[in-house]
């Protein structure tokens, strides 16, 4: 396409407005799946330290099956996606369709997992007492996937056809059943025992499965709903089932290995003792919420390159993925900077032991810097998967994080003797590491459009 002198201010102005209308309320929804986990943090460390640590080290392995189950459903959005921005409508159900069997297997292989959650985690090395506690949060937790699953594909579909609202309304009433909940059952009110940590598994499991079944009502009956073949059985194509199979995998994969790398700095953690389990778990779950919005800024990014690549514009995938970064550092910048200067008072939303807020406030400035390298990553991870790049991302997620994290965290961590701030500092060098190999990956990539 040729863009005349005079174009590219209003163009660089319309992708802007682009980005945000599809952007901000798919950040919103994924910062609504962090929210889920910030309340039941809160509201359980506020509670009990004891029971923060429980729900710490049994959240750890959930969140490994959890993030690859989910990551595996990124095949919808990519085929709708690109099926929608190529004027191939009727594309877009099939693919919706062919992920809804996998919610099923890949949401019973989670719950069957969990059932060996407490031997898991005794081999780790974690005491007896954290990982009877953890193995008890982590077994209701697996209860959860499939609901989450259903909500993430259904999600997925509606973001590649850049609707994206209905997934915020479901994720925001799923927030406030999930807060309702942990103030009844961790505590015990209205003359209910207190359950603790395993109450807040409870309440996250009822709003998960709450909003999967109601995204998925929605579409079943949404308006236009012929004309993307929603209730049509998706042909036996081998080549789009084959691409989604192996953009799910791969997917899949990535977000496993990130995950693991952040596990096992998790047991690291429980090696250092309960304390810097439940500090530990404060700064991830800092770190978790801003992910969430980036990750909401890549799935923007990656909707809008695989629409440009379905229409085979190639200069738009390379202008829609820097843009994505770029906004998406803006955001991180701004968040981390709040984080930075104001560490005690977000420390005292999360606890008010003092020893707990003695540990980890010193430890946000880190978190502050990582945020800003770990998000840009994301973006880059998001937009080579709407360019339909699979093993290669995989394969530097791998280094970065399984390679890097992990080793580089203990190191620092137990001979450095910098304890809990060197786990941190090894997640920031592999969040940059993988920052600075998939935006170079991605700038050759869009170049062959």
């Amino acid at each position: 396409m040729t863009v005349t002198p005079a174009a590219p201010s209003p163009r660089l102005g319309a992708e802007i407005a682009d980005l945000l209308r599809l952007a901000l309320p798919v950040v919103l929804s994924r910062a609504g799946i962090m929210m889920l986990q910030i309340v039941d943090t809160v509201v359980v460390g506020r509670y009990s330290a004891h029971e923060l640590a429980y729900q710490s080290i049994g959240i750890a392995p959930m969140i490994t099956i959890t993030v690859g189950a989910v990551a595996f459903m990124m095949g919808t959005l990519v085929l709708v996606a690109e099926a929608h921005g190529g004027g191939r409508d009727a594309e877009c159900g099939a693919a919706w369709r062919r992920s809804l069997p996998w919610v099923v297997w890949l949401g019973l292989a989670a719950i069957g997992l969990t059932l060996f959650a407490e031997h898991a985690l005794l081999a780790s090395g974690q005491t007896a007492d954290l990982s009877a506690g953890g193995a008890r949060v982590a077994q209701v937790m697996g209860l959860s996937v499939p609901g989450l699953l259903l909500f993430s594909t259904s999600t997925y579909f509606l973001e590649g056809l850049k609707r994206p609202m209905p997934g915020l309304v479901a994720m925001a009433a799923a927030n406030v059943v999930n807060l309702i909940l942990n103030l009844v059952l961790v505590p015990g009110a209205f003359g209910l025992e207190p359950m603790g940590a395993v109450g807040s598994a409870w309440a996250t499991m009822v709003s998960r499965t709450l909003m999967g079944l109601g995204l998925f009502a929605y579409i079943w009956w949404m308006p236009g709903r012929d004309r993307f073949g929603i209730r049509q059985k998706p042909p036996r194509a081998r080549n789009p089932r084959r691409l989604q199979r192996r953009i799910g995998i791969t997917s899949a994969l990535s977000g496993v290995i990130e995950d693991t790398g952040f596990t096992v700095l998790n047991l690291f953690a429980g090696w250092l003792g309960a304390l810097a389990v439940a500090g530990f778990a404060i700064g991830v779950n800092l770190v978790g919420l801003v992910f969430m919005v980036a990750l909401g800024i890549g799935t923007a990014t990656a909707v809008r390159v695989g629409n440009a690549r379905g229409r085979g514009d190639r200069s738009g995938v390379a202008r829609i993925g820097w843009l994505g970064f770029a906004f998406n550092t803006v955001m991180m910048a701004v968040a981390g900077g709040v984080i930075a200067l104001a560490p005690l008072a977000i420390m005292q939303v999360f606890t008010d032991d003092p020893a707990l807020i003695a540990l980890t406030a010193p430890i946000l400035a880190i978190v502050a810097l990582m945020m800003v390298l770990d998000g840009g990553q994301v973006v880059f991870s998001n937009a080579l998967r709407g360019l339909g790049d699979t093993w290669v991302p995989t394969a530097l997620h791998t280094i970065s994080y399984l390679m890097i994290m992990g080793p580089v965290g203990w190191v620092l961590a137990f001979p450095g003797g910098l304890g809990l701030r060197g786990l941190f500092i090894g997640m920031m060098i592999a969040s940059g590491m993988s920052l600075l190999v998939l935006s170079l990956r991605f700038h050759r990539l869009s170049r062959q459009v």
